[in-house]
């Protein structure tokens, strides 16, 4: 079986079924719902982020990995994605 991934915005979920959507385009079927995951946007960055080094972004040094970063004790990120006329953020710790 092929397997799906796929990123979508957060209204995508209040304007109809994500399943249903994929459908019609021919990826995933309602008889296989487990072939399609459907990732939300700032989820998604969030994880990209974390496999990036720091100097990877804008006006960061270091070879340190960003994850080992996010993950010390008490820390807290925020994902901000602006665009499509929609903000989302995603926090974690």
């Amino acid at each position: 079986m092929l397997y799906f991934v796929t990123t979508a915005t957060s209204l995508y979920f209040f304007v109809g079924s994500p399943l249903h959507f994929a459908s019609k385009a021919g990826v995933g079927s309602p008889e296989n719902p487990e072939q399609l995951v459907i990732a939300l946007e700032p989820e998604a960055a969030a994880i990209f982020c974390q496999e990036k080094k720091m100097s990877d972004f804008y006006s960061e040094t270091g070879t340190k990995a960003v994850d080992a970063v996010l993950s010390t004790p008490n820390s807290h990120y925020m994902v901000v994605d602006i665009g499509g006329n929609e903000l989302c953020c995603s926090v974690s710790q």
